[in-house]
């Protein structure tokens, strides 16, 4: 059993790290240039932009965003502002998480026809989430270490385990109450068997997803391994949500649509 606090222990887990932010960058970006058709769809006039397009490019490339950034972060062997930079991380691959969940909440406001004893509810949990997201920014620390020559990460294992469990729960309650109004609609048919089929699908993907980092932060291994499977999950939820609403946004119908 290696002995986790060893600080040579938690040079290797951020070395495993930083070489997994390498492949997660490779493999989301090949996931944005797979799925820019969508965008060419808007620009042709093929497709007509509505707001909550808007919450969809920001799950997309603030994400994106954040994989840039930190693969900046752990290359550079020069002193640089770690603080700003691992701010900036949190705020990018928060928003991600928070906006992939919103999409999956319109989703439920548009099979219960936005009615508004679903919408409040949802809206106030909604809140909720970004609230904890908004304090999540604060929940990662970094500094610069002369001798490693890198940014030195400290992190809050218990806002890493609220923000995961909160969004986790509210997930949940999402897809119950998506499953329940398509079980109460008339019919079944290829619209609703998509809205069924990717509603279990994002939940089954996400929920697995941030359950690693929740298990690392109650672990509390070292400042490494709280944020290793962080951002894994972040692309995970991220891919799911953004391929469930392009592959809806082809069979919008006039009875069930999006804001």
């Amino acid at each position: 059993m290696p002995n986790w606090s060893d600080p040579l222990e938690i040079q290797r887990d951020t070395e495993v790290f930083a070489q997994s932010l390498v492949f997660l960058l490779g493999l989301y970006t090949w996931e944005v240039l797979g799925s820019l058709g969508f965008e060419w769809q808007l620009i042709s006039g093929q497709k007509k932009f509505t707001w909550l397009m808007l919450v969809y490019f920001s799950c997309k490339y603030s994400l994106l965003l954040c994989l840039i950034m930190v693969n900046v972060t752990t290359i550079t062997k020069t002193e640089v502002n770690c603080e700003a930079l691992y701010t900036f991380n949190q705020i990018s691959g928060n928003t991600a998480v928070g906006t992939a969940s919103t999409l999956l909440m319109f989703r439920t406001f548009a099979i219960w026809s936005k009615k508004k004893y679903i919408v409040i509810p949802l809206c106030v949990l909604s809140l909720g989430q970004w609230a904890i997201l908004l304090n999540g920014y604060v929940s990662v620390k970094s500094s610069w270490s002369s001798e490693a020559m890198a940014c030195v990460v400290h992190t809050q294992p218990n806002m890493i385990k609220a923000m995961y469990v909160y969004t986790m729960a509210f997930d949940l309650t999402v897809l119950v109450l998506s499953i329940t109004g398509l079980l109460l609609s008339p019919g079944h048919s290829t619209l609703w068997k998509l809205l069924f089929t990717d509603g279990i699908v994002y939940f089954v993907v996400s929920f697995t997803a941030y359950l690693f980092p929740v298990v690392f932060a109650y672990l509390n291994l070292n400042s490494a391994m709280d944020i290793i499977c962080a951002i894994p999950a972040s692309v995970c939820s991220t891919v799911v949500a953004c391929r469930s609403f392009v592959r809806l946004s082809d069979y919008i119908s006039t009875g069930l649509s999006f804001p």
